[in-house]
């Protein structure tokens, strides 16, 4: 009966370290109407999921698809396999972090839309982890319930579009230092 427990602890423990549950954040559109985003953490990744028809600027926007735990999860697992290859020429990285080498200290913004054959297709902001986000409360919270609209900022600010039937990635942007 002890060794039960025991698995079990060990089991709650190991879980708890890796993976956290979601949390719900409340956000507001220009018209006071409410929207929800889910604010997941992993051991390697910490994002936000935002909602179908997500936009800031268009009320009732009915675009697009909320994307799952699952969905994310194959994401970050292309993102993963893909992303040296891909950041091979290490554009706008000269005084800012290098994108393949830095990947967990990136917060993520994941959308889901569909391409123009009606694909999935989840697109990702990432922000520096260590950036302005930590620097005020009233900040950390902002990148929780409202997109990131970033000019410039190199390698702090990048953003990817992958196709989740294909697997492709369809989009690779890194910022402009200005």
């Amino acid at each position: 009966m002890k060794q039960k427990y025991y698995y079990y602890f060990l089991f709650t423990l190991c879980t708890s370290c890796c993976v956290s549950f979601p949390k719900i954040y409340e956000g507001k559109y220009v018209d006071g109407t409410s929207y929800y985003t889910t604010h997941i953490k992993r051991f390697n990744y910490e994002g936000i999921i935002f909602p179908k028809g997500y936009n800031e600027f268009q009320i009732n926007d009915s675009s697009g698809f909320t994307p799952n735990i699952e969905d994310i999860e194959h994401v970050e697992k292309i993102i993963r396999r893909s992303i040296k290859e891909l950041n091979k020429d290490i554009i706008n990285q000269a005084s800012g972090p290098i994108i393949h080498k830095n990947l967990r200290k990136y917060k993520r913004q994941y959308f889901g839309k569909f391409n123009e054959k009606g694909q999935k297709v989840i697109s990702i902001g990432f922000s520096w982890a260590r950036s302005r986000l930590k620097d005020k409360k009233s900040e950390v919270d902002e990148w929780k319930t409202h997109e990131l609209a970033v000019f410039d900022g190199g390698s702090y600010y990048w953003s990817i579009s992958i196709n989740l039937l294909t697997d492709e990635i369809i989009y690779f942007n890194v910022h402009g230092v200005g």
